[in-house]
């Protein structure tokens, strides 16, 4: 997320990055790994149907939904397009809805690894039951 000025700040980017070091890695498997909280502070909006088959359609066109190999399952503290990255716990944070990403038929059934904050196991616990929820 950072400032949005750096290289590789937007999916765009991020393709042609993958594409650039694809052939010069033989053997090196590349992939994307989508963070929400990243995602959310870089402008990219996920939180209604309309809205997550646009950045599931971007990502297949920008990189190639193939090349999605796992999400970050976080929320944020900071706004939308906001350009901070600051992790929240699920539910907690400024993104209203996962239900829509995450339940997408081109998202569903891929590793989600929760990058929340974390004082103790208690706090997974929490995150899991409301991901539970979510993705049913």
């Amino acid at each position: 997320a950072g400032t949005g000025t750096t290289t590789g700040s937007d999916l765009v980017q991020v393709g042609a990055i993958i594409d650039g070091l694809t052939p010069k890695l033989k053997g090196v498997k590349t992939g994307l790994c989508f963070d929400t909280c990243h995602g959310f502070a870089a402008g990219y909006a996920f939180q209604t149907k309309k809205e997550a088959n646009a950045l599931v359609k971007l990502i297949d066109q920008a990189v190639g939904i193939d090349r999605l190999k796992v999400i970050h399952l976080n929320d944020s503290k900071g706004g939308f397009n906001s350009k901070r990255d600051r992790h929240e716990h699920i539910g907690k944070g400024e993104i209203k809805n996962f239900d829509e990403f995450l339940n997408h038929k081109s998202i569903k059934g891929r590793p989600l690894l929760l990058e929340t904050p974390k004082e103790g196991e208690a706090d997974d616990r929490k995150n899991l039951k409301v991901v539970g929820n979510i993705i049913g």
